[in-house]
């Protein structure tokens, strides 16, 4: 939330390539530096991911091909890597998981047709929302007072959190809403603007809808100015002052920004999965093996530091803006400076042969990871 902490994970196979565990390492926002690291037994499919508690210590982790014994959603302690809660209810796959904004709740759908509400404390059910069909997205209001869910190729219902009482189902939208089952994105398709009245929805002609709760209305909310490299399967992400928005499309490594005063939307290449910091400005992104950790500074288009969790070896190393890096010992081995000469030459060296020849090496303790400045 506040880009103090980042816990991305690596995943481990048996011989015969099935699941094994996951590694977490925690890192320091600020100098990239590894905090502390542990191992998490989930012994099926490499479709889950993480969510971190607002305001809290703990990680919500969820195996979305796991619906058979209860480890499908689990809570863990990041200062231990301890598993304190195995949230145990749903019959089926869980699909998607949010935290409440005030991180004392959370929810999850699935196919059981259900969104379940769990107290983060005790991690008891506190209650079940009934739905005639599968549930497989769902997003909780800002100011906490809605909980939003989708059916596949379906409808929106939209209920109240302090009654649970249904308010709303939105049934004419444009929008035919996939199943998430093959989509490693976590972020959704539609979300709620600041004040939770209307719900603000990405179309299936790149455009965008805004569905009133209390009137039931649905209006054209236009178009995307572009849409390249985004594919099919959108999902969203608003800024917490609700100001700029991210539109990212699943299995692929772009995003596209949103932001006030701009006429046309921003790309943002090789980054994908988004998570805004509470400024409002930076966000940290990267969700496959192929995409390092990476921080963007939205207002300038800058990228911040890049961090390389899962270097060969078990190395790790983290770039800031200004080559300055810090890494594990051995990462060196496998680090390079592609360097563009004056004379329009393009050369790869070794981080010895740069130094050798240039005069420069890193300063560890002046390496940055989020830091603007």
């Amino acid at each position: 939330e506040d880009g103090s902490r980042l816990a991305p994970r690596k995943d481990y196979f048996n011989t015969n390539g099935y699941h094994r565990d996951s590694l977490f390492q925690i890192w320091d926002g600020e100098t990239g530096n590894l905090l502390s690291d542990f191992h998490v037994e989930m012994p099926y499919s490499t479709r889950h991911y993480l969510l971190w508690q607002p305001g809290g210590s703990l990680i919500a982790f969820l195996n979305r091909r796991d619906g058979t014994n209860g480890t499908a959603l689990r809570l863990i302690d990041s200062t231990t890597g301890k598993v304190v809660h195995q949230l145990e209810g749903h019959t089926g796959k869980v699909w998607q998981v949010v935290w409440s904004p005030d991180g004392k709740q959370l929810a999850s759908v699935g196919e059981d047709a259900t969104c379940r509400i769990w107290d983060a404390d005790t991690g008891q059910e506190l209650t079940s929302l009934k739905h005639t069909k599968e549930l497989c997205w769902l997003t909780w209001s800002a100011d906490s007072k809605r909980i939003a869910c989708v059916s596949p190729y379906s409808d929106i219902t939209v209920w109240g959190t302090k009654t649970w009482e249904q308010q709303r189902i939105f049934q004419t939208l444009k929008r035919t809403f996939g199943n998430p089952s093959y989509n490693n994105h976590t972020y959704c398709p539609f979300d709620f603007l600041k004040d939770s009245e209307s719900l603000f929805v990405m179309d299936d002609a790149y455009g965008f809808e805004l569905a009133n709760v209390g009137s039931g209305s649905i209006v054209d909310a236009g178009k995307a100015d572009s849409y390249g490299g985004l594919g099919g399967s959108w999902g969203l992400s608003w800024s917490p002052d609700f100001k700029a928005m991210l539109a990212g499309g699943a299995g692929n490594e772009s995003l596209r920004l949103f932001a006030p005063g701009q006429k046309t939307s921003r790309r943002i290449r090789y980054a994908a999965d988004p998570a805004w910091l509470a400024d409002s400005r930076r966000i940290v992104s990267g969700n496959s093996s192929q995409t390092p950790v990476t921080g963007y500074d939205t207002r300038t288009g800058r990228r911040l530091g890049i961090l390389l969790a899962y270097l060969p070896d078990n190395q790790w190393a983290m770039i800031g803006p200004d080559g300055n890096y810090t890494s594990s010992a051995s990462a060196a081995d496998h680090l390079a400076v592609t360097a563009i000469l004056t004379d329009g030459r393009c050369v790869t060296l070794t981080l010895d042969e740069f130094e050798e020849q240039y005069g420069w090496k890193t300063d560890p303790d002046k390496a940055r990871f989020l830091n603007l400045n």
